[in-house]
C-alpha cells in the first residue's frame, strides 16, 4: 500500500473536503516509492490548445520514476510546434544532473533523454530551458558550491553560479559552455521551486535571464542578463 491509498482511506471516514485530498495529491505525486524506488508517476505531460483543452491522443511521458528521482521539468517550444523538456534527475536522491529530451509538435519523441554538461562545481539544480523559434536550444542549471564561513552573525555563504549550455536544433552542442549570471560574489541562481519561466529566446536571437541573488550590497536582488548572439562565444 502507498501514502495515498492510506490518506484515501482515511478521508473516507472522515469525510471528503478535509486537508486529506491535498496530502493524498502530495504524497503520490511528489514523493518517493516507500522502498525508495523512484516516483510513482514519473513525468510527464500533455498538449493544450490555446482554450485550455487537452488535445486527444498527445499526452507524453519524460520519465516512468521506476530508474531515478527525476524532478523539477522545464519546457519550451520553437515555432514549428517541437519543443524541449529539461529535468534534474538522480540515480540516489542525492548528486543531481540535468537531463533534456526533445519532442516533435505532436508529443513523439525524436530521441532518448541526454545529460546536460555545462561545468561547474559541486551539486546542481534548478535546470531551464529556452528554444529559439528555429529551434535552437539553450539549458542552464544552478551549480553550487561548499558552503564557505561568514562572519560571525550571519548564515555561512553558499557560492553558487548559473551555467549554461546552447545546442544545435538536433541536440548537438554549440561552442563552449559558459556563466550566466552577471555578478560572481555570493550566490546567483535561477530560483527553484517557483514554477517561473527564468530564460527566454527573443525573436531578435537574443538570451535573456532573470535570476536572483547578490547584486552590490543586495543580497535578495533579481538580476537580468542580456546575451546578443556574439556574446555567447
Amino acid at each position: 500500500i502507498i501514502g495515498r491509498d492510506a490518506l484515501n482511506i482515511t478521508e473516507k471516514i472522515l469525510g471528503e473536503g478535509s486537508f486529506l485530498s491535498l496530502a493524498q495529491s502530495i504524497a503520490y505525486t511528489h514523493h518517493e516509492k516507500w522502498d525508495g524506488n523512484g516516483y510513482p508517476e514519473g513525468l510527464g505531460g500533455c498538449l493544450i490548445n490555446t482554450r485550455g483543452e487537452q488535445l486527444q491522443r498527445q499526452s507524453f511521458t519524460v520519465s516512468t520514476g521506476q530508474d531515478a528521482f527525476d524532478v523539477e521539468p522545464s519546457i519550451d517550444s520553437s515555432a514549428d510546434g517541437s519543443f524541449v523538456v529539461t529535468w534534474m534527475s538522480s540515480q540516489d536522491g542525492e548528486g543531481y544532473s540535468a537531463k533534456a529530451q526533445r519532442f516533435s509538435a505532436d508529443a513523439k519523441a525524436l530521441a532518448a533523454p541526454f545529460l546536460i554538461e555545462a561545468g561547474g562545481l559541486g551539486s546542481r539544480n534548478g535546470a531551464q530551458v529556452a528554444v529559439a523559434a528555429d529551434g535552437r536550444f539553450i539549458v542552464a542549471y544552478n551549480s553550487i558550491d561548499i558552503k564557505q564561513p561568514a562572519a560571525p552573525g550571519h548564515r555561512p555563504i553558499l557560492p553558487t553560479e548559473i551555467r549554461a549550455q546552447r545546442f544545435a536544433a538536433d541536440g548537438t552542442p554549440m561552442g563552449e559552455a559558459f556563466r550566466l549570471n552577471r555578478f560572481d560574489e555570493g550566490e546567483q541562481t535561477l530560483q527553484v521551486g517557483v514554477n517561473a519561466k527564468h530564460l527566454l529566446w527573443g525573436a531578435q536571437d537574443q538570451l535573456v535571464a532573470a535570476w536572483h541573488g547578490n547584486v552590490g550590497s543586495d543580497k535578495r536582488a533579481i538580476g537580468l542578463s542580456l546575451f546578443v548572439p556574439e556574446g555567447f562565444q
